[in-house]
């Protein structure tokens, strides 16, 4: 291992956020976001972003943020995860990513660790270079950042009691941030969390921006349609979304000439899957691609929107404020489900469950949720949703740091 010199205590902030990324593109994009508004309250900070994704570039990172990417994984079913590329077996790619993430550490020497969903990291990754952490940098931060449901409780319970997650927590973090209104959901009372770990919780509220009064005029828009009403369907990750795209083009058939369509089918959606939707898309005059950046100003400028329930997607339609109608996941976790009664019982959105989930009862729930005022959804979020959670997990980390002036100024 090469030698390391102890760090200088009157240089810049430094943070190394940690995402596994065996799924999606959630975790990585709440880190990024996260970073970006970091890197606004500490524009001489360095963020380095130790992440597994496979489409890590896609992303713009901001000034002074920079990603190291780790061996991707791919979990096959509820917590097994496994190489996704190399031809590894899934402890020669845990010891890689082990190594690659203790070196960071080592070398990169964050004062700050911001964690996301796991104590000890997929199949304990992690657990070198929080151990490294502790002997190179004894007074540096360490985070878990939460979202704001992870599954049913019980679930949950078990799942952190098996892992050993509680004692985890109480041993190697300093604070846990949970990215969400209690009172949607209150995660400290629904997973039972014992004093030791809910002592160190602060809820941050939802990792968004509060909506805008004015509406976007979508004229950066990949589909022109100044005459028509805009349907946005997006599916995240779209490895397992095919149902929801489907069903949104069979709704939009059925719909009328005045609506204009844009699928953002995802990165993961199987050419299997994106071969025909495009050919059916294209019959509709419906725009089609996989990924967007911008994606939260598409939602804006949209009549309504369609997705599925994750906590990324969730947290633009609060921005948004827009009509929209989410159709949960329900396996092989209930988080969406029940991010999506909570969040549809506030009125901030409205719910089709999966199992009633066809063209014509989409059809329905677009154009009953397009006449709602977007001015009475927007104040059903003001009056229900705490969304200064990027404020929230910025202040946290100036908390941390105000002992340290040098860094926290």
């Amino acid at each position: 291992m090469t030698e390391v010199k102890p760090a200088d205590s009157t240089r810049h902030l430094r943070v190394l956020t940690y995402s596994h990324d065996g799924y999606g593109i959630g975790h990585l994009r709440r880190n990024l976001r996260l970073s970006t508004r970091l890197v606004e309250r500490f524009p001489d900070a360095s963020i380095l972003a130790a992440t597994g994704s496979r489409i890590a570039h896609y992303f713009e990172f901001p000034e002074n943020v920079d990603y190291l990417k780790l061996p991707s994984v791919t979990k096959l079913a509820n917590e097994r995860y496994v190489a996704d590329g190399l031809r590894l077996g899934s402890g020669e790619v845990s010891a890689l990513r082990s190594g690659i993430l203790e070196s960071a550490v080592r070398l990169f020497a964050p004062d700050v660790v911001l964690v996301d969903r796991y104590p000890l990291g997929v199949d304990s990754e992690l657990v070198a270079a929080l151990d490294a952490l502790r002997a190179r940098r004894p007074d540096a931060t360490v985070i878990l950042g939460l979202r704001d449901i992870l599954d049913n409780p019980e679930v949950v319970r078990e799942e952190w009691r098996r892992k050993g997650h509680h004692r985890a927590i109480a041993e190697r973090y300093d604070r846990v941030l949970i990215y969400g209104d209690p009172r949607v959901y209150d995660a400290v009372a629904e997973y039972q969390l014992p004093d030791s770990v809910a002592d160190k919780v602060t809820f941050t509220g939802f990792l968004t921006d509060p909506p805008g009064r004015e509406r976007p005029d979508g004229s950066a828009l990949p589909w022109p349609s100044p005459d028509r009403r805009r349907a946005v369907c997006t599916v995240g990750g779209g490895k397992d979304a095919a149902h929801v795209a489907w069903a949104f083009l069979g709704a939009l058939e059925t719909m009328g000439h005045e609506w204009k369509g844009l699928l953002v089918a995802g990165p993961f959606l199987g050419e299997d899957e994106l071969v025909p939707l495009t050919a059916y898309a294209r019959r509709l005059d419906v725009a089609v691609r996989r990924f967007i950046p911008d994606l939260p100003a598409q939602l804006a400028s949209a009549d309504v929107v369609v997705s599925m329930a994750g906590y990324n997607t969730m947290c633009e339609l609060l921005a948004a404020a827009v009509p929209a109608v989410v159709i949960p996941r329900i396996r092989p976790r209930v988080e969406q489900l029940i991010r999506a009664s909570r969040f549809a019982e506030r009125g901030a959105v409205a719910m089709l469950h999966p199992d009633r989930l066809t063209p014509s009862t989409l059809r329905a729930a677009l154009l009953r949720r397009s006449a709602v005022p977007r001015a009475e959804i927007r104040a059903a979020v003001g009056a229900g949703f705490d969304l200064s959670g990027l404020d929230g997990a910025a202040n946290a980390v100036t908390e941390a740091l105000s002992y340290r002036p040098a860094l926290a100024s």
